[in-house]
């Protein structure tokens, strides 16, 4: 679970941070977009349909772009996408390294749009009992539909992960 948390809650996010602070939205975080080197380095693949906020878009307005599995509920619904985006993404990549399923499931993918936009997903302590409370706490938060809801940066969600891999001390005695 350690190695869980390392690799979402700290090294993408701090990737994710220098990227929304060049205001850059990756807007396709997924496990085939993140590399973890030989020495654990962990690299965010394919900035291809990413998109520099305040920008005009430069794509068609017909068309939703990103991996739908992973896509937030302003993504489907084309809005105006910002950092919260990649959060929301992120959220989904943890929930699915820590379950081994995704939050949301759906075929086709009007049904699969349909529980992004609707469905509460399982609770990650429901599949996977030994799951912290905190971590737990983060990926609700990640995957709040509103996403004023969501932690508003990745240098907050970043704080709040480095907070769940810190064991809690114990009172002495």
């Amino acid at each position: 679970m350690s190695r869980v948390t390392d690799i979402s809650g700290h090294k993408v996010t701090r990737g994710l941070v220098k990227a929304h602070d060049a205001s850059i939205v990756h807007r396709d975080i997924k496990p085939a977009n993140l590399i973890v080197t030989k020495d654990g380095v962990v690299k965010i693949l394919d900035f291809g349909i990413a998109k520099l906020t305040g920008q005009t878009a430069m794509t068609r307005t017909d068309i939703t772009l990103g991996t739908m599995a992973y896509m937030s509920p302003e993504q489907i619904a084309g809005a105006d996408v910002d950092q919260r985006t990649d959060l929301w993404a992120l959220g989904i990549v943890l929930y699915e390294m820590l379950t081994g399923q995704r939050p949301f499931r759906g075929e086709p993918e009007t049904a699969l749009m349909s529980a992004i936009l609707n469905d509460t997903p399982k609770p990650v302590r429901d599949l996977v009992p030994s799951t912290p409370a905190r971590l737990e706490s983060i990926l609700t938060t990640a995957l709040e539909k509103d996403r004023k809801a969501r932690y508003g940066s990745a240098a907050v969600h970043a704080r709040s992960a480095a907070s769940a891999s810190r064991p809690r001390s114990t009172p002495s005695r």
